[in-house]
């Protein structure tokens, strides 16, 4: 005799095979609802951007963009090696470091940015040019309203 369980959503008795496949099925549906999401997302955004905006007004929701810090793009520092001495580099550059989690080797930011400011010329034309803006986080929220305050 195959083993049953109660369906958490509904209660109703299902195989072992059905369980999976109701739980198969919630997955893509929400795979599907986060592609739903991101789409809608990213037409909020870009409706901000072209009106050079970083809110919607709105009487129900509380919609903002807030940016993310821009950071350097790791692969474009690497041209750094050829132009920073080695005390900078000893000071800029951390090598692969094996954890729980391999952490690869990178340049560190914050010590980066100041090497290649304070050296200026190639270096900060590399530190400047590696740079990418970081996407926008969107807050959103129903606001609160009076008869929710009074219930």
């Amino acid at each position: 005799m195959e083993n049953q369980i109660a369906d958490p959503n509904t209660g109703e008795i299902l195989t072992m095979e059905q369980l999976l496949e109701a739980y198969e099925r919630a997955k893509e549906a929400t795979a599907q609802a986060r592609q739903a999401e991101d789409r809608y997302k990213l037409a909020i955004l870009a409706q901000m951007r072209l009106n050079d905006a970083t809110a919607i007004p709105s009487e129900t929701y509380i919609c903002q963009s807030k940016p993310n810090p821009s950071k350097p793009d790791q692969t474009r520092l690497r041209a750094l090696f050829e132009e920073m001495n080695e005390q900078d580099l000893a000071h800029c550059y951390r090598q692969e470091v094996i954890k729980e989690v391999v952490e690869p080797a990178h340049f560190k930011t914050t010590e980066t940015k100041a090497a290649c400011m304070r050296n200026g010329g190639r270096q900060k034309q590399i530190y400047e040019s590696a740079v990418i803006q970081g996407e926008p986080t969107l807050i959103f929220k129903r606001r609160e309203t009076k008869e929710q305050d009074d219930a």
